[in-house]
């Protein structure tokens, strides 16, 4: 997976798939930066439990409801990186 971004967390490094970052460019401005502001807050959520998400059908994989925007967090933790996928 190459990513487009990566955010440390205290000991955790975030990193974004490429799809992901798609997704956040495609909302408009207001809604982007209320939507970024939300996953953050999640992001400092799950740094402080990676098993905070629900687990998906795929093994391995997370995922995490924000509710206001009815957007899914899709994450897996691989060593000391948590990385969204979706």
């Amino acid at each position: 997976m190459k990513s487009s971004s990566v955010r440390h967390v205290k000991n955790f490094k975030f990193r974004f798939t490429k799809q992901h970052s798609a997704q956040i460019n495609s909302l408009t401005e207001q809604a982007s930066i209320e939507l970024l502001f939300e996953v953050e807050k999640v992001i400092l959520k799950i740094q402080q439990n990676p098993n905070l998400g629900t687990p998906h059908k795929i093994e391995g994989i997370r995922r995490y409801a924000i509710q206001r925007f009815s957007y899914l967090i899709f994450y897996t933790v691989l060593e000391e990186v948590i990385w969204v996928i979706a």
